[in-house]
């Protein structure tokens, strides 16, 4: 009875240790992404002239340990101004602000297998002109022919990088610019455009007839005209030399009249113009 029960005993265990054998234990390791903080800087201020602003993104885990790479998406609101790409827990770069006035700046941490997405604080920044127009005088009263001249002052934004190009205009006569192009290099200076208004226009006039048509004149109608007639004659023909741009040109002014000189500006999309009231006296009254 004992041999029986010791063969049952051992076939018994025999099973189990083969039923052990055969089964197959599986895990299952869910991965929780930590929290991300991410914070957005301005470099050099909050007021910069409209145009490229660099921007500084820190992003770092909760626990303050450096995030290795992702990529940050910067915008203006719900505009995107482009996106940054993370090394060791910093983005910087350019991002390009067309409009003057105030921008809310944000940038957001796009996320990784480790890292959940979280997005900065909002940042205010005031976009002020690159450039601004001031005029030394901006109206006057002349005597033509003399001209109109004045200093143009262009004055740049801090750090204003860019060319600005410049053009007159004005009904009648005419104006120039000395230069017509600028280039700022962001240092700051102020840098003058001499602006010349030019109360005259050019007429051809004939101070004195040729001697082969006088001689002509004279003698067709030496037997058959009277002096009247051949007076005619000649202010006709000087009319005609007028007309047709023979004889000597001079200078003539216009009559007293008032006139506005527009000079504009304009770098990229940003254009700035001032205008100029100037009235010319033909008479020399303003002596």
């Amino acid at each position: 009875m004992s041999a029986r029960l010791s063969l049952a005993l051992l076939l018994c265990l025999l099973r189990t240790s083969s039923a052990m054998g055969s089964t197959q234990a599986s895990l299952v390791q869910i991965v929780h992404q930590a929290p991300s903080t991410t914070s957005l800087q301005i470099v050099g201020g909050s007021a910069h002239a409209a145009g490229d602003v660099t921007v500084n993104v820190q992003v770092f885990s909760s626990n303050g340990l450096t995030i290795p790479g992702g990529i940050v998406a910067v915008s203006d609101g719900s505009t995107s101004l482009g996106q940054l790409t993370v090394y060791n827990g910093n983005a910087t770069g350019i991002i390009n602000i067309k409009s003057l006035g105030t921008s809310e700046l944000t940038a957001c941490y796009l996320n990784s297998d480790n890292y959940a997405p979280s997005c900065s604080s909002p940042v205010m920044l005031t976009s002020i002109p690159p450039y601004t127009l001031q005029q030394g005088i901006s109206s006057s009263v002349i005597n033509a022919p003399s001209p109109f001249v004045d200093e143009l002052k262009v004055i740049p934004a801090k750090d204003f990088v860019g060319v600005v190009k410049l053009g007159c205009q004005v009904p009648t006569y005419r104006c120039t610019l000395s230069p017509s192009s600028l280039t700022f290099s962001g240092d700051g200076q102020t840098q003058t455009v001499q602006v010349t208004f030019i109360p005259s226009t050019t007429a051809a006039v004939a101070g004195l007839l040729g001697l082969p048509l006088i001689g002509l004149v004279g003698t067709g109608f030496k037997r058959r005209r009277s002096i009247s007639a051949k007076l005619v004659v000649l202010v006709s023909a000087g009319a005609l030399i007028a007309l047709t741009g023979c004889g000597p040109i001079v200078s003539l002014p216009f009559n007293a009249a008032n006139y506005t000189m527009l000079v504009n500006s304009a770098s990229g999309t940003y254009s700035q113009a001032v205008s100029y009231d100037i009235r010319v006296d033909t008479v020399g009254t303003n002596q």
